[in-house]
């Protein structure tokens, strides 16, 4: 059963590569594997490696002690750490960066509350910014309804483009 646990261990999440390679070298001590137990541990820790690429690099190794295992295993630990905090920043970054698109997001959003408060929030006579065409009226009064472009015969769906406005019907 000891023997299984030497062979099936692999790395939990919360575990540093040092805890790692003590908590194999303290489940090794229960067997007599003589000169063999530096390559067994190098054998796990290469194993244990999530980044096949690492692991790929390792395996082809010629001269693979369990320091340099160890080492390499260390090094990939730092590596993604440091990548999951670069990601973090990133998509932070991301979250808080205004675009053109945001910020006209964030106007038709403003104008679509004040808008609604200066008609005393009836849903009927509520006055917006049009999808249609992009100014405020109510929804049945856009110049743009029910409208057709008689450059090809389909019915306006925006007008948000001078295209389709110069063709309008």
């Amino acid at each position: 059963m000891e023997r299984y646990k030497f062979n099936t261990r692999v790395p939990r999440d919360d575990e540093t590569a040092d805890q790692y390679v003590t908590e194999l070298k303290l489940l090794a001590k229960n067997f007599n594997f003589g000169s063999l137990e530096d390559e067994l541990i190098k054998d796990r820790v290469v194993h244990g490696i999530k980044s096949e690429r690492v692991r790929e690099r390792l395996l082809r190794e010629r001269e693979l002690t369990l320091d340099k295992a160890l080492k390499v295993f260390q090094i990939n630990e730092k590596s993604e750490e440091q990548l999951k905090v670069l990601n973090d920043v990133q998509s932070v970054k991301a979250i808080g960066k205004h675009n053109k698109s945001g910020n006209y997001r964030s106007k038709l959003d403003a104008n679509r509350r004040r808008d609604f408060k200066h008609n005393g929030g009836n849903k009927q006579e509520q006055v917006s910014c049009c999808g249609k065409c992009g100014k405020s009226h109510p929804a049945k009064e856009c110049p743009a309804f029910s409208k057709k472009c008689f450059k090809c015969d389909k019915k306006i769906i925006s007008l948000n483009s001078a295209s389709q406005r110069k063709y309008m019907q």
